[in-house]
């Protein structure tokens, strides 16, 4: 998601932004998805042994801690993906189809997968250029971007 939002020149929030802003999104969203990794992992081993093996489950902290995590990152994954793609909806002039008002959020929220992948094959020219994993874009430094 962060290589399609950089690569349409988006903040981490998927609105428009300059080129500067634009710079550091997949910085940005990187960040974000390893430090929601992170917080949930340790959340697991920062309760000692000894509670778990006393009560047979995580303290109540640790579960109230993880499921504030977790609305939190699903609800900007959710809103940063309806505004990417209701950003490339409205730059190529693509009607909604279903769901008149809201499908970009209901593509975002129930497929976010394959909202990605379709961003991604209308944003770039796969047939040309060859796709890169780590990279800014995701797309070769010769590749040009399809704005």
């Amino acid at each position: 998601m962060g290589q399609v939002m950089q690569r349409l020149r988006l903040d981490w929030l998927g609105r428009q932004a300059t080129e500067l802003q634009a710079k550091s999104t997949f910085k940005v969203v990187l960040t974000l998805v390893t430090a929601y990794i992170l917080f949930s992992y340790f959340l697991d081993y920062m309760a000692p042994e000894f509670i778990y093996r006393e009560v047979g489950q995580p303290p109540v902290w640790v579960i109230v801690l993880k499921w504030i995590g977790a609305i939190l990152f699903i609800s900007w994954s959710v809103y940063a993906l309806m505004m990417t793609r209701a950003f490339v909806r409205v730059k190529y002039q693509i009607p909604e189809e279903k769901c008149h008002g809201c499908e970009d959020l209901c593509c975002s929220l129930w497929c976010s997968c394959c909202t990605v992948a379709q961003i991604a094959r209308h944003t770039g020219e796969y047939d040309t250029y060859r796709s890169v994993c780590c990279s800014k874009t995701g797309l070769p430094v010769d590749a040009p971007m399809i704005i």
